[in-house]
């Protein structure tokens, strides 16, 4: 059985991610990744992507609704400077195709919360802040599965 839209597009950016994040040989250090974390991070550098609601932007008379789903995308980096360069990283993950492979029709960021220390156990003066995305997609009305 086929994976809800969502989800499909969810595992998407979590691939995306892994794949940007990881180590290229470019001298940037791997990130620690993890999807819908059960314990609390304690990484000096990670992202945590959680699954978030969505709401229906567009009801029609066809069988065809749109989307909007929201995923939150927590960040964790020791300074400053450091979490504005894995918030880059993240932000050309995400914009090297905001469909996902045709998935979605967009995806663009909502927000960014105010860095802040304090998040990562152990470890009280790193920056912790969540980036959410929406991406915008249809879907069948009478079968999340299919679009």
């Amino acid at each position: 059985m086929p994976l809800a839209v969502r989800e499909q597009i969810l595992a998407a950016l979590f691939a995306r991610l892994g794949d940007r994040l990881g180590l290229r040989g470019d001298g940037q250090d791997d990130v620690p990744l993890r999807r819908n974390p059960s314990a609390a991070q304690e990484q000096l550098t990670a992202v945590d992507l959680y699954d978030g609601g969505h709401d229906i932007e567009v009801g029609s008379t066809t069988r065809d609704s749109a989307y909007i789903l929201g995923a939150e995308l927590e960040l964790f980096a020791p300074d400053g400077p450091a979490f504005n360069e894995l918030y880059a990283r993240v932000r050309a993950a995400i914009d090297l195709d905001r469909t996902f492979g045709g998935l979605a029709n967009n995806a663009k960021e909502r927000s960014l919360t105010q860095p802040s220390p304090g998040t990562t156990a152990g470890h009280p003066d790193v920056l912790g802040a969540v980036l959410t995305l929406d991406v915008e997609f249809w879907t069948r009305d009478d079968d999340v599965r299919a679009q």
